[in-house]
């Protein structure tokens, strides 16, 4: 086994994955998103909700470098991940549902 004083003249960088190795990215958007959450009137889980940004925003990295096109850079992934999710959940979750095309509303 190498000891200390070796390594330190062998290596040169040590580097790892912090994002979501060391932090834990869905505690901290949780605790951040819910109070967000709860004063624009949505009810779901922000856990879920979070979720579902963290699921938009790698999916749309994947595509993004999959197209071969100019990079898109990460900030606005991330935008364009909570716009997508943000209007969904209002969809979802804080529109009111639409009456069915039989039934009648009332005023």
């Amino acid at each position: 086994m190498a000891t200390v004083d070796e390594l330190k003249q062998k290596i040169a960088v040590v580097m790892f994955d912090q994002y979501g190795t060391v932090v834990d990215m869905q505690q901290g958007l949780t605790e951040v998103a819910a109070p967000f959450l709860k004063s624009k009137g949505w009810t779901g889980d922000p856990g879920s909700f979070v979720t579902w940004w963290r699921r938009t925003h790698f999916e749309s990295s994947m595509i993004d470098a999959l197209l071969h096109r100019e990079h898109t850079p990460f900030r606005e992934i991330g935008h364009r991940a909570v716009a997508y999710t943000m209007d969904r959940a209002v969809r979802l979750w804080v529109t009111p549902p639409r009456p069915s095309a039989g039934s009648r509303s009332r005023p």
